[in-house]
């Protein structure tokens, strides 16, 4: 039903069959994204739940791209070390498709998904039903990381590569370390533009990597020991290979909000740091050009890093295999963040079990 009642997805369907979409997602997709949606169209194809339509949202990111369709107003940061409480290094995110008529299909089904594949890490991810490929994810060995998404220039992306939102999935079950993390990354064949995130718990190291089908850069914490990311790109290299982004767009707006509040001015919150500051920072509605406060229910109307529209806000602390998450109706960060412990969700004892059930 969500197919042919969401005006993006029911257009996606066929222009992806037709652009040949589908057969790439097929050829060039993981063989977990392959076998999963295989055996599920097994189970559910006579309700409408089909292989090409499961492959074909496992391979959204590079048909939106190609397609020009904008989604962007995702929100990331990472602090670790002397920018928290205690060092534990704490990871937010905010997923914000605030743009797509399929958001209500997303609010009303929000899903925690538990994988453990054998022979791989178990994982973690919060996104909806029938979806393979994570946006925003966790492993049993520490990481946590999620996907923002950039735009690039045409010149800039191609159709041959892998997917970046399956690449979340496939480093979150393979690696161990950020090492593992960024030397898989730059190894790969890079289509389309995007943003992704990676915080190392264990280590307390992180990383925003920049990528486009022509250049890739990698931005670490910085001297404060925090990183951020919005929508576009920052560095040098992927910067070239982007569309301009002026003063006034969220994604501008937001990341100058971010460099206030993680930054080492009066309003900054270095040295405070802990999940129920990083819930706070996900919640911020000041607008940075105006100065003024958005209404708590000036969902979609008011440019912040707390209103766009977000689908879910999360705080990750993989150190410990904790995250807190806000999900449910809307304005989605008015919920509060329940706590979950990877441990548990996998029937295992945590070695230092959640303290807070939820952040208010």
């Amino acid at each position: 039903e969500i197919m042919e009642n969401t005006q993006e997805l029911s257009l996606m369907e066929p222009i992806a069959q037709a652009m040949g979409f589908l057969d790439e997602a097929s050829a060039m997709s993981y063989p977990w994204a392959v076998e999963e949606c295989q055996g599920m169209a097994d189970v559910l194809g006579d309700e409408g739940w089909t292989y090409e339509r499961c492959i074909m949202l496992a391979w959204g990111d590079v048909i939106i791209e190609h397609l020009q369709w904008e989604l962007n107003f995702c929100t990331q940061f990472i602090a670790a070390g002397d920018a928290t409480v205690d060092g534990e290094l704490v990871h937010g995110r905010n997923l914000d498709w605030s743009d797509w008529d399929a958001i209500d299909f997303l609010l009303g089904n929000p899903t925690i998904i538990v994988r453990h594949p054998e022979g791989r890490i178990p994982t973690v991810s919060i996104g909806f039903p029938g979806n393979v490929t994570p946006y925003t994810a966790m492993s049993a060995a520490g990481l946590s990381m999620a996907s923002n998404d950039a735009d690039a220039l045409q010149g800039s992306i191609d159709r041959v590569g892998r997917s970046h939102v399956q690449m979340v999935r496939e480093v979150l079950e393979t690696a161990t370390s950020l090492e593992d993390a960024e030397a898989f990354l730059l190894s790969q064949d890079h289509m389309v533009s995007e943003i992704l995130t990676v915080a190392d718990g264990n280590r307390r190291k992180g990383a925003v990597f920049e990528l486009t089908g022509a250049a890739q850069a990698v931005r670490p914490l910085n001297g404060d020991g925090v990183a951020w990311a919005t929508n576009h790109f920052l560095e040098e290299a992927t910067a070239a290979h982007s569309l301009l982004v002026n003063e006034s767009e969220s994604t501008q707006q937001r990341h100058d909000r971010l460099s206030v509040l993680l930054g080492p001015g009066e309003d900054g919150l270095i040295g405070q740091l802990d999940p129920e500051t990083a819930v706070a920072v996900l919640r911020d509605r000041i607008n940075p050009i105006t100065g003024t406060e958005c209404p708590a229910d000036a969902w979609k109307t008011c440019i912040s890093i707390g209103t766009n529209g977000t689908v879910h806000g999360i705080v990750f602390i993989p150190g410990r295999r904790h995250f807190f998450v806000a999900l449910g109706p809307t304005p989605v960060l008015s919920n509060p963040f329940q706590g979950y412990s990877l441990y548990a969700l996998l029937g295992l004892e945590d070695p230092s079990p959640l303290e807070n059930p939820a952040i208010p």
